[in-house]
């Protein structure tokens, strides 16, 4: 029924009337939508009649500027996504000076907020930093791209948008500064917000990527490994040594690290890599025991199969049954990669694997076991040792007969041919 009359006055000409009333309905809807439980149904007719609303502020007599800043506060204020087309409504054709008019309000505004630096209240924030883009919008809007740099240095501590400087003064080839900035708010959120801190990280790397600055390359992607040590952060550390010069030297320190626990000691002058000083504060403790996984993952990417048995049997005998940090998708991939060449410790691993799904004791783990189950079939097969899957399957049988379902799911899997397994 309201959006049947908004229309309706909006038709007749009346698109004032129509704004007014949508001030009045947004201010109720955002109360009625704050104690509503009908699965957003509420919301949605508001946000219809909303949209009406949007068409005659497009339609009103408000000046320009007018139109903009109330255009902006339904933004800042719509806690529930109620205003639909907020952004293309703003990307219509406005003169400038009704922008400039608008950054001018809004700079108002931001200094009539009583936020201070050692505040840590993430919904002021939120505000601070959602009203900052509003005011970037509106000056660069203005041909006002000078005041904005200014701005956002003034305001980061208040808003802790480091990334967002940083990446104005890389636009604007101002890299020095920028890397400035980095090193500030590393510090600044590393503890507390490890996402801002990482993001600052990305855009320091791309600097030194610009500059061709290899070594400080390779000191951050090192700083980024032994922090947190993963196949990704390896690939990314071993191609940066290499531009770097120095793969020999960190390639003994990495593994090092991943067989002893022992972080490398940056101040020793056999070091090849320069000192970032914000990077330190980022390391993390040396870990006792071997990191069997990720040496296993990086010994099936460089196609070692000594290194892949080898730490295999290491896993095995620490008894770590495969069920470690890392998904089981790894020795799968380990069992592939031994397949041929090793085709009994292939088996070895997917009877592990299997036995491990089998105990879970639930039908959809079952089915996960099969999938080992059938790759063992295709080695016996392959190698003529059908009578060995035989036995194995007698056994695992013999071992689980209370498990009613596993047994439907091993008799599906005899009765088929071999070949409609794969």
């Amino acid at each position: 029924r309201i959006q049947r009359g908004l229309t309706q006055l909006l038709d007749s000409g009346f698109a004032d009337e129509v704004v007014k009333l949508g001030d009045l309905l947004f201010k109720r809807g955002l109360e009625q939508v704050a104690c509503s439980n009908d699965d957003g149904r509420t919301a949605q007719e508001i946000s219809d009649c909303l949209e009406i609303v949007l068409r005659a502020l497009v339609q009103c007599s408000l000046p320009y500027a007018d139109k903009l800043e109330k255009a902006i506060n339904y933004e800042l204020d719509d806690q529930y996504d109620l205003w639909p087309g907020l952004a293309s409504f703003r990307e219509q054709s406005y003169p400038e000076s009704a922008w400039s008019e608008l950054a001018d309000r809004l700079l108002i505004r931001l200094k009539g907020l009583g936020i201070h630096p050692a505040e840590d209240n993430f919904h002021e924030r939120y505000f601070r930093n959602s009203l900052i883009d509003a005011l970037f919008e509106a000056l660069t809007s203005a041909g006002r791209e000078s005041e904005v740099i200014p701005l956002f240095i003034a305001e980061v501590e208040n808003t802790l948008d480091y990334p967002q400087l940083v990446r104005l003064l890389i636009e604007s080839n101002r890299l020095a500064e920028a890397e400035t900035w980095i090193q500030k708010g590393y510090t600044a959120t590393l503890t507390k917000y490890p996402g801002i801190s990482h993001e600052l990280l990305d855009y320091f790397i791309k600097i030194k990527k610009r500059q061709r600055a290899w070594g400080e390359l390779a000191a951050v992607r090192a700083n980024m490994f032994f922090n947190s040590p993963d196949i990704g952060t390896f690939h990314d550390l071993e191609s940066a040594a290499r531009k770097a010069g120095c793969e020999k030297e960190l390639r003994t320190a990495v593994f090092r690290f991943l067989e002893k626990g022992a972080l490398p000691d940056e101040s020793h002058k056999t070091w090849p890599l320069p000192d970032i000083d914000f990077l330190k504060l980022s390391k993390r403790a040396s870990t006792p025991r071997p990191n069997s996984e990720l040496l296993l993952e990086i010994a099936i990417h460089e196609r070692n199969s000594a290194e892949v048995l080898r730490w295999l049997e290491r896993i095995h005998n620490d008894n770590q049954r495969f069920r470690s940090y890392y998904p089981e998708s790894l020795y799968d991939k380990a069992a592939e990669f031994l397949a041929d060449e090793y085709p009994d410790v292939a088996v070895s691993v997917w009877k592990d694997l299997a036995e491990s799904h089998i105990r879970e004791t639930k039908p959809k783990a079952y089915y996960s076991a099969v999938v080992y189950l059938k790759k063992i079939l295709k080695r016996y097969e392959k190698s003529g040792r059908i009578t060995e899957w035989k036995a194995l399957i007698s056994s695992i049988r013999a071992e689980h007969i209370r498990k009613r379902r596993l047994m439907e799911i091993l008799d599906g899997l005899d009765s088929k041919p071999i070949i409609d397994h794969f």
